[in-house]
């Protein structure tokens, strides 16, 4: 009965760590002491107490961690990724594209696209929109192209 207590134990320190997102060290140091605590409840509860106490000390050892976790999830996922065709090859090497090279790289940085100040729209472009955009919507009736699941002619003549 102590086992089985010192497991669902166990189970449910594990489940409030991934639950409350303790970060990595707290969450490890909190499954460590708890196994420690469930070894003394029932000696039989290290069966998932041991495992449990190796993988909080790779994931809180950094060198363990990159050795056993990120390096073979990086390779793993370095060979999903697809390749990239000749166009975005050139695209990317060209030097004119905006911030989409960065994105497209993985390894975008966030300041230098909120330093990019807003794009401002021409006389030309401000004069469409206030007068021949402005003329279509007013024409427009939604209630009526939603009924004729079209626009009327005179909106495709103007």
């Amino acid at each position: 009965m102590l086992f089985i207590f010192a497991v669902l134990l166990l189970l449910l320190s594990l489940w409030a760590v991934f639950y409350f997102q303790l970060s990595r060290s707290a969450g490890a140091i909190a499954l460590i002491i708890v196994s420690i605590v469930c070894a003394f409840i029932s000696p039989w509860s290290l069966i998932l107490g041991i495992p449990l106490i190796l993988i909080s000390l790779v994931v809180m050892i950094d060198p363990l961690r990159m050795s056993f976790i990120s390096k073979p999830a990086y390779k793993a996922l370095a060979n999903a990724m697809p390749s990239i065709s000749p166009t975005e090859r050139e695209a990317l090497d060209s030097g004119t594209s905006w911030w989409e090279k960065e994105l497209f790289m993985g390894a975008p940085n966030w300041e230098t696209f909120n330093s990019y100040p807003y794009p401002k729209l021409s006389l030309e472009e401000q004069a469409f929109l206030d007068n021949e955009v402005e003329t279509l919507c007013s024409m427009l009736d939604e209630w009526e192209i939603h009924e004729q699941k079209a626009l009327p002619d005179h909106v495709w003549q103007y």
